[in-house]
This record gives structure tokens, C-alpha cells and sequence, in this order.
């Protein structure tokens, strides 16, 4: 596994369960229980608006509108750019059906442009996220695990086995 895909995916999965699912597992709870109970709470649909920073230095700050509606079986997610003016509208819808991702690409004024699943490793608008790191669901990992769970004050995070 590259390293630092270990890293994003793990940074992922911190946000989910830090932000996105309030959350506090009990010393009773298993990975696979907890695991069970987020993904439970994540199906439906969401609408979220974040600021995402990208790159070191000089960082570029984009405004990102986030649609989302999933299920167990499939999902679609769309992330569009909302500022800066200049990459207004730049879009990406990924669809993802059992294991298997699809998307599109759109940048203003019309250019479409697929993303097969041999792209999904690809940046998501120049950030170290790549497209299969929004579409795949960590939740639904065959095998889960805990990290830290017996450091005092530690917060419990789901992590591949």
C-alpha cells in the first residue's frame, strides 16, 4: 500500500467520524458494530458546503458545494467549485455501483470528460484527496479495527485490519 495513501485514507476517516458522525463509541463496542452504526446513519442524501486549502506555500482556497445521496448498493456524489470566480462551476460527479466507479468531469462552459475506474486515483481538483477516496465508504470495509483504543483520552477510529 503507498504510504501516503495510508495517510489520506486514514486522515478520511478521522474527518467521518470527528465531523460528519458525532459519535462516542462505549467499551463495550466492536470495530464491526460501530462500524454497522455509522454506516447506517450515512446512507441518505447531504448537502454540505466546506473550504478546502491546497498545497504548501502559497495555498489555493476553494469553496465547495457537496451533494451526496447513498445507499449500501450505490452512490452518487457531486462536488462543485463555488469560489474562486475564475473556477466557478468546475464539477465532479462519482458514481459508484457495488465496487465499481464511474464519474464525470466538468469544466465551464461544457467540456465533459469521463472518469473511468482506472482514473479514481487521480486528484481531486489539484488536493491530495483522489476520487476514489470521496466515493468509497470506509464504514463498509469487510474488516474493522480499532486504533488506540486503550491510550487515555483517545479517540476511538475505524482502521482497514
Amino acid at each position: 500500500m503507498n504510504f501516503h495513501f495510508g495517510i489520506r485514507r486514514t486522515c478520511f476517516v478521522g474527518i467521518c467520524l470527528g465531523l460528519a458522525f458525532p459519535y462516542v463509541a462505549s467499551a463495550a463496542d466492536t470495530a464491526s458494530e460501530l462500524a454497522a452504526r455509522l454506516r447506517s446513519k450515512q446512507s441518505g442524501s447531504m448537502f454540505v458546503r466546506i473550504r478546502m486549502e491546497i498545497g504548501s506555500g502559497e495555498k489555493q482556497t476553494l469553496q465547495i458545494q457537496i451533494k451526496s445521496r447513498v445507499s449500501d448498493a450505490a452512490g452518487d456524489i457531486v462536488y462543485q467549485i463555488l469560489f474562486p470566480k475564475e473556477r466557478k462551476g468546475e464539477s465532479v460527479l462519482v458514481h459508484r455501483s457495488g465496487h465499481k466507479f464511474s464519474g464525470t468531469l466538468f469544466t465551464p462552459p461544457g467540456n465533459l470528460k469521463p472518469i473511468g475506474s482506472a482514473e479514481m486515483k487521480q486528484s481531486l481538483f489539484g488536493s491530495d484527496l483522489s476520487y476514489e477516496d470521496i466515493i468509497d465508504s470506509p464504514f463498509a470495509w469487510s474488516q474493522q479495527g480499532f486504533w488506540n483504543r486503550n491510550r487515555a483520552k483517545a479517540t476511538p477510529r475505524l482502521t482497514p485490519v
